[in-house]
């Protein structure tokens, strides 16, 4: 499958660059054949035609059209599959240094959204799902006595507390759940 999109892709390039020196051929045939035309017309082509074919200047000239067939190219391809410009996010801090080298950055061809910073509240559930129990008896430590007293982080503290084997403090919180 893959020999296959390779032989089109090539395919698709040679056509294209055929097409490339066939256009620019094509232009070069018109001017010649234009200095015929009767008129200022004809002389300004046959000026044209003897500027390109001078040898100094038809280096020059050709490369002026082979750049600008480049930028049109381009400027073509752009239009259909927009601008090559990415978004490079890098992942550093504690800790990155043991991910691969693959895992440490993402390139995004749209913005991505600015960070978050979590609540604690948020920080706590992730600490418990994850079984980090450490990490989610640092955060309650943390915690003002009404956010420990809220309804959500009793829950919280209860999973924690059934997770580590807690049971005498699992029952109070159960009570504590029940009256509020």
């Amino acid at each position: 499958m893959t020999d296959r999109s390779t032989k089109s892709s090539r395919l698709k390039q040679i056509l294209i660059g055929g097409a490339v020196i066939g256009v620019a051929g094509l232009v070069l045939m018109l001017i010649s054949l234009g200095r015929f035309i009767p008129g200022p017309v004809g002389e300004w082509f046959g000026l044209l035609s003897g500027i390109i074919s001078t040898p100094f200047l038809m280096e020059t000239s050709l490369a002026g059209l082979g750049l600008l067939t480049v930028l049109i190219v381009n400027h073509i391809r752009e239009r259909l599959e927009g601008d090559d410009f990415v978004y490079l996010d890098q992942i550093e801090g504690p800790g990155s240094e043991k991910l691969p080298d693959q895992a440490r950055w993402a390139s995004y061809a749209r913005k991505p959204l600015d960070p978050e910073t979590p609540s604690m509240e948020d920080l706590l559930e992730g600490a418990v799902a994850a079984g980090d129990v450490d990490e989610a008896t640092a955060i309650l430590a943390t915690m003002p006595a009404e956010q420990l007293a809220a309804r959500p982080v009793m829950e919280l503290r209860l999973r924690l507390a059934e997770a580590t084997g807690h049971h005498d403090l699992a029952r109070r919180l159960r009570e504590q759940l029940q009256a509020h």
